[in-house]
């Protein structure tokens, strides 16, 4: 079997990181998780989290003819990982209270909202703690989803907040050294003034 390596795709799955042997932790393309050895990902006997599956039975039973839309699979795994306590992603969405706006429980009107995703965007909540609402909700890269997370520490300074990751940019400062300082106490004043000589 050829060499499966971090960020190789197969079908609707990304491999994620090698956990055992051949088993693999997987990203498919609707944002759920599945562990999977690569050898049955290779030849095609798992090739979703099992959201393939389920567009399959919806397509038979949906009467908006848009299961072949390409946001379709989006929005079912949005759905997902808000409705369903089974799916990987539901502690992080459905688990702490994010939801689905009643308005797109429909998928016509969830692509009537959100119009074409542009390439290389993801759906993206502004307010990481809201829900998946049209008032909400935006195309975004992933670098600038990246910088919308719960994780994401802001520092506020001279009328800008910003996270650590846009200091360091700003101030060529590093951006383990900021943390570094941000652990030891100093004030914000001081993480993103004092140079390094």
């Amino acid at each position: 079997m050829s060499l499966i390596i971090a960020g190789t795709k197969m079908h609707r799955l990304t491999a994620e990181k090698q956990l055992s042997g051949d088993r693999w932790l997987w990203r498919c393309d609707c944002g759920g998780e599945i562990i999977q050895k690569a050898a049955v990902v290779k030849f095609g006997n798992t090739k979703s989290c099992g959201c393939l599956s389920r567009e399959r039975v919806a397509e038979r039973n949906t009467t908006h003819g848009m299961s072949k839309h390409a946001l379709y699979g989006l929005w079912c795994g949005m759905k997902a990982r808000c409705e369903n306590p089974k799916h990987t992603g539901y502690k992080n969405y459905g688990g702490r209270g994010i939801s689905v706006d009643s308005r797109w429980q429909d998928f016509t009107t969830f692509v009537r909202d959100m119009g074409d995703r542009p390439s290389g965007t993801t759906l993206d909540r502004k307010d990481t703690d809201g829900p998946y609402s049209p008032e909400n909700c935006r195309w975004a890269s992933r670098r600038s989803q990246a910088l919308n997370t719960r994780r994401n520490v802001r520092l506020e300074h001279n009328g800008k907040s910003l996270t650590v990751a846009e200091w360091a940019a700003i101030t060529g400062i590093d951006q383990r050294t900021l943390n570094r300082r941000r652990y030891l106490g100093w004030s914000t004043e001081r993480i993103l003034e004092t140079k390094i000589p």
